[in-house]
């Protein structure tokens, strides 16, 4: 045993002595040849697998890009024009829509001009028959009660009477009916 602990202690004093193998001056030749070698082989290595693989998925991906980019740009030119045609077109039914309004105005005003220039005539109806009583009143306008719009023959005690009669000759037909 006492054989062993001088060698172990041999081995370590030649360590303490010789420090880091790498920093002795006397291998450096052979770590640089190593190195060299090392960093040709992994270049190699690089510059014919990696690389021409990564060199091809970056050219794809650029070219899916562009074609992206390209497609992107004629959409927008599509929803560009798009935009502009429904603009047109709103504008075109907002024109349409307008002068139809104006046109439907000047009708109502020319029909309510029309109806203010008449007096109308409105009489009883008896048994589907028109009577003049002429027990008249008038009908003004709500808003201007000097303008007359209609005289309205009222009915009297005959008239009642022969009403009441055409009534109760129609009531059978009536109950036929329903």
């Amino acid at each position: 045993m006492a054989s062993s602990t001088t060698t172990a202690a041999s081995k370590a004093v030649e360590a303490s002595e010789g420090g880091l193998p790498q920093l002795d001056f006397s291998t450096f030749g052979n770590q640089i040849f190593w190195l060299l070698v090392t960093l040709i082989v992994i270049y190699l290595i690089l510059s014919k697998l990696a690389l021409p693989r990564i060199a091809a998925v970056l050219v794809e991906r650029q070219g899916t890009i562009s074609h992206d980019v390209a497609m992107a740009e004629e959409l927008k030119e599509k929803a560009v024009s798009a935009e502009a045609a429904y603009n047109k077109a709103l504008n075109d039914a907002r024109s349409e829509a307008a002068r139809i309004v104006e046109a439907t105005k000047a009708e109502i005003k020319a029909e309510l001009d029309r109806q203010m220039s008449e007096v109308i005539e409105i009489p009883c109806i008896i048994d589907g028959k028109e009577v003049f009583t002429g027990n008249i009143a008038t009908q003004v306008i709500p808003h201007n009660h000097s303008h007359i719009i209609a005289r309205v023959h009222l009915a009297g005690k005959d008239e009642m009477e022969n009403a009441c009669k055409a009534a109760v000759n129609a009531q059978q037909n009536w109950i036929d009916i329903g």
